[in-house]
């Protein structure tokens, strides 16, 4: 669940393969997409954030390994990070507009840092075990801590939080 920059709307998503737009005041729902009309999600989708910096913008993540960013006005996808499972509450977008964190599942994706404007590879893989061969994590939060250039994430492992550069990967 997040809530619109405004406050107005709200968006939900979940066990079913599709994103719910409400008005905050009514709890109406607005629009929904899903996968059959809007190529949505073919799983799970853990979660669904607006853009802090555009109303009209959210972006979803879940465990069919895909995240996207929407348009919400036209309810198509405008950028697509194939590869990546999302666990939790594990998407953030920087106050640049432009570069997206995540923070991945079982196959060991852990954090990882995208551009949006090339989305083939991440920028940015800060390691949960630096030092070791350790495989990373399932992570259960990630968020920049805007204007510091920093990222923090959780997980359900021996040490629970963690704080890298968000540029260089490096521990804080």
């Amino acid at each position: 669940i997040d809530v619109s920059l405004d406050g107005k709307r709200f968006v939900v998503a979940g066990l079913q393969t599709q994103i719910e737009f409400y008005d905050y005041e009514t709890c109406k729902n607005l629009c929904t997409l899903n996968f059959a009309k809007n190529k949505c999600h073919s799983n799970k989708i853990f979660s669904v954030r607006y853009s802090p910096f555009n109303p009209n913008q959210i972006y979803s993540g879940g465990w069919d390994r895909n995240v996207k960013v929407w348009d919400v006005r036209a309810g198509t996808v405008t950028h697509n990070i194939c590869g990546t499972q999302t666990c939790s509450d594990s998407l953030d977008m920087d106050s640049d507009g432009r570069t997206l964190v995540t923070g991945g599942g079982t196959s060991g994706e852990g954090v990882q840092v995208w551009d949006l404007r090339n989305t083939v590879k991440p920028i940015c893989r800060p390691s949960w075990y630096p030092y070791s061969n350790q495989s990373e994590p399932t992570i259960n939060c990630c968020r920049f801590i805007q204007g510091h250039g920093m990222i923090v994430a959780s997980c359900t492992d021996d040490v629970p939080v963690k704080c890298w550069n968000s540029k260089t990967g490096a521990l804080v």
